[in-house]
């Protein structure tokens, strides 16, 4: 197909070329419920802010979030027809570098990022509908051909399957519209059929569920038809298509985002007389329902969901041509919409791309009359404050916060005395008791294994005395049962789940001392067995899966040596050693792969709390300094965000127990505070919860133990 009949075709199903020959929507009323943003007090609203520009001006082009924080923009329309530029855009700097070209201009094709970090770019048009495919290598900057698609397709959609291929569903080649399917293989670097859909689509949605399987809403089957209502289900195990539950509106040119919660939520659209409806959809009920309006007619939209579980949509200058371009939050708690601020300029055809700061990056695309766009703009979210929480059932102290796969989080041990455990639900921000532990327990591990259900290991069952006790909780049940104890008492030790399933303990202290032995659990056997011992004797140290599979072990009392474990080998090797000597720090695995380690008690230099900071890269097995914490710190909490970020909290500051908390960047290295604790807290907990925000409970200050809690918001200003 020539590229004027594709632009033709785009321009019927919403990607507008040109106002002139578009059918232009008549507005909607402001959706009476809806509500526009205040301030409250904080004298904050999110805001646009410009940011560089591209090299060139394009629309019909990817923008696909790098491992390393980074955006490749690739390909499009570049006002004389499809290009092969593509660059790279900088958060930290803002600015825009090439990076090489593509081997041939494209505009209208799927890009997605890969399990191994390159970039798969596929199909689309550049002239003429074509079916290559190739691969970017952000480690090279450079590009290199890959397998053909077995037809040439536009219009289609690409998706990640859970074992690392690739999906690409329907579409239209010269001769039409597409039911078919096929699998990108990374091994391989080859394509192979797959059972197509029941229904031909374009202009539909793919959305990849937990369960493994995708999700295929709505489109078009034809250009006389409406859209469809229809939607389907691919099992990547059977390689096999079922029907699931259709909607209730017919949908084309839509959204379809997964929520913190697992629904799918579908906003707008063409193809009907009610562009402004939304539903989602239940994977556990197979079900779908409808939804708050939007307040705007929306199709050819973007919907990008934010670190906090809100959802951000943004018009199409088409759909909005007589006013300023338009953006709404959606709070799926609430099932309510918020108007945003006008954005600028008009924007259609381009990228929309969630950056690692929680900032949402807008590029290029056309401004009303075929105006090709270079600019790039950037919706900063970025607040935080912190609310109350339901407070916990008792005061705990030196207890655990483990997810569980409903989202929920179960709360145990914190007492000698007690044994009580609950489950804390972010959705009505309640806790609910379970059933007792068998055992009263501080300073313990708790491991969610991959069966669900979660491990507790050890800890202290009176003032003086280690336990080698074990039990594991079922979240279906909600109650505890006792399993196979440990060889060792141990306290303060560590417990990591491998890639095997098996969970790795190692060290801790009980009453003969400091302990280097480590042992296994196998959830398949339920029973432990021995492993290596470490080269040191540690506890209140950390240890850290890598993505390699390895465990990074660091610290202890007056130690600054690390060691890695090997799973395949069952041993383990020196790692170079930090800088400084700590424990009862943190460590937390960064994006890029490389581990901040925070804090700590240094315990040669007067048990004084440190203000240093570390990070540690596998790749070289390297340490080296970041910029300092703004405040000394030991026994606090590190959460790593959504948007990338860690978040610091509480702990002992040498001048006593802290209620200040920080946020580092990894992309500066560089420490800023955030809004203080509402209450002092040590020996507290703190577990990301799915909408983004994070809970913090528990703990300990100056008037003892306590039970109150409290939630972070990375974005309040939503």
């Amino acid at each position: 197909m020539h590229r004027k009949s594709v632009t033709a075709l785009l321009c019927l199903l919403g990607f507008s070329i040109s106002l002139s020959g578009c059918g232009q929507r008549p507005e909607q009323d402001s959706n009476p419920h809806s509500r526009t943003i205040t301030l409250d007090g904080r004298g904050y609203t999110p805001v646009w802010a410009g940011t560089g520009s591209m090299s060139g001006y394009r629309s019909g082009h990817t923008a696909t979030l790098l491992s390393n924080g980074g955006v490749l923009v690739a390909g499009g329309y570049g006002g004389e027809g499809a290009i092969a530029t593509a660059e790279l855009y900088d958060p930290a700097t803002g600015s825009w570098s090439p990076t090489g070209n593509l081997a041939a201009p494209r505009s209208w094709h799927t890009a997605i990022l890969l399990s191994n970090g390159k970039v798969l770019i596929a199909g689309g048009d550049n002239g003429f509908l074509t079916a290559t495919a190739e691969l970017y290598d952000p480690a090279t900057g450079s590009w290199s051909s890959t397998g053909n698609l077995a037809g040439p397709r536009i219009g289609h959609t690409a998706s990640l399957l859970s074992n690392g291929k690739v999906l690409i569903t329907g579409g239209q080649d010269s001769g039409g519209l597409l039911a078919t399917a096929e699998l990108y293989d990374p091994a391989t670097g080859s394509w192979s059929p797959t059972a197509s859909m029941g229904e031909r689509r374009i202009g539909h949605t793919a959305t990849p569920l937990p369960s493994g399987k995708v999700l295929v809403t709505g489109g078009y089957r034809n250009f006389v038809e409406e859209s469809l209502t229809t939607a389907e289900l691919y099992d990547p195990a059977t390689g096999s298509w079922s029907p699931a539950a259709n909607m209730d509106e017919h949908h084309a040119w839509h959204t379809a985002t997964l929520l913190p919660s697992g629904k799918v939520f579908v906003t707008g659209g063409s193809g009907s007389e009610e562009f402004a409806t939304t539903e989602s959809y239940d994977p556990a009920t197979n079900s779908w329902s409808p939804a708050r309006s939007m307040r705007a007619l929306f199709g050819s939209h973007t919907a990008t969901l934010l670190p906090n579980g809100k959802l951000l949509v943004t018009s199409d200058f088409w759909r909005q041509a007589y006013r300023p371009a338009t953006a709404d939050l959606y709070d799926p708690v609430t099932d309510s919409w918020t108007v945003l601020t006008p954005r600028s300029p008009l924007r259609s055809a381009h990228t929309v791309t969630l950056l690692l700061s929680g900032k949402v990056l807008f590029a290029g695309g056309l401004e009303e009359e075929s105006l090709f766009l270079d600019t790039a703009e950037l919706y900063d979210s970025n607040a935080s404050t912190w609310a109350p929480a339901r407070a916990m059932d008792a005061p705990r102290y030196a207890f655990t916060l483990t997810p569980l796969s409903s989202g929920r989080i179960l709360v145990a041990g914190g007492s000698f005395e007690r044994t009580s455990a609950g489950v804390y639900d972010p959705g009505s921000d309640t806790w609910t008791p379970t059933g007792d532990m068998a055992q009263g327990r501080i300073w313990h591990t708790a491991t969610r294994l991959s069966s669900g259900e979660v491990l507790l290991t050890g800890g202290y069952g009176d003032p003086s005395s280690a336990l080698s006790s074990v039990e594991l909780f079922d979240p279906h049940l909600q109650t505890f049962r006792v399993a196979a104890s440990m060889a060792t008492a141990r306290h303060e030790h560590t417990a990591t789940l491998l890639p095997s399933g098996k969970v790795l303990v190692t060290g801790g202290a009980s009453e003969e001392g400091v302990l280097a032995s480590a042992e296994l659990y196998d959830p398949a056997t339920g029973a432990w067995s021995p492993t290596a011992r470490m080269g040191s004797a540690r506890y209140l140290h950390t240890a850290t899966p890598l993505p390699s599979g390895k465990v990074l072990v660091t610290g202890g009392p007056h130690l600054t040596s690390a060691e890695l474990y090997d799973p395949a080998t069952r041993s383990w090797t020196p790692a170079s050693r930090m800088a400084t000597a700590r424990h009862a720090h943190t460590a937390t695995l960064l994006p890029s792969g490389e581990v901040l380690v925070t804090g700590g008690i240094n315990a040669t230099d007067g048990w004084s709390s440190l203000a240093s900071a570390e990070r540690y890269d596998p790749a070289t097995n390297t340490w080296s300094p970041t910029g300092g914490l703004i405040t000394p710190r030991s026994h606090h909490t590190a959460t790593l965000l959504p948007n990338g970020r860690v978040l610091i909290t509480g702990g002992f500051d040498n001048a006593g127990v802290a209620a200040t908390s920080e946020l580092y960047d990894p992309a500066t290295s560089s420490w800023s505070p955030t809004t203080d604790l509402n209450e002092r807290r040590t020996y507290h907990g703190a577990s990301l919860l799915p909408h983004g925000k994070v809970l913090v409970a528990g703990g300990r200050n100056a008037s003892g133990d306590i039970a109150s809690a409290e939630l972070y918001d990375p974005a309040s200003g939503l």
